[in-house]
């Protein structure tokens, strides 16, 4: 299973600690409603780049299984040396 620092930088990561802390203090205190709303929309912000990037990293990670399998196939055929999956000629 992926955690947010597969796909996120440490500094993203400190950013989205500092701003779950200054909401708790911002609603501790009852202080602007205005500021909490942008708390968490900048959250709601960085959660969207967060699943960007975890998609990125599926499809990155479905196309390498691709083509181990493809290397797997053609390790494994009784077909003459020159065999390649169409797919590994046209990447």
């Amino acid at each position: 299973m992926l955690n947010a620092t597969d796909t996120v930088s440490e500094k993203r990561i400190d950013e989205i600690k500092k701003m779950i802390w200054e909401i708790f203090d911002i609603y501790k205190d009852g202080s602007s409603i205005a500021r909490q709303y942008q708390l968490f929309q900048d959250m709601k912000d960085l959660n969207v780049e967060i699943l960007a990037n975890n998609n990125q990293f599926r499809l990155e990670n479905k196309l390498l299984k691709q083509q181990l399998q493809d290397i797997k196939d053609y390790l494994s055929a009784d077909c003459d040396a020159s065999y390649l999956p169409n797919r590994m000629m046209n990447e």
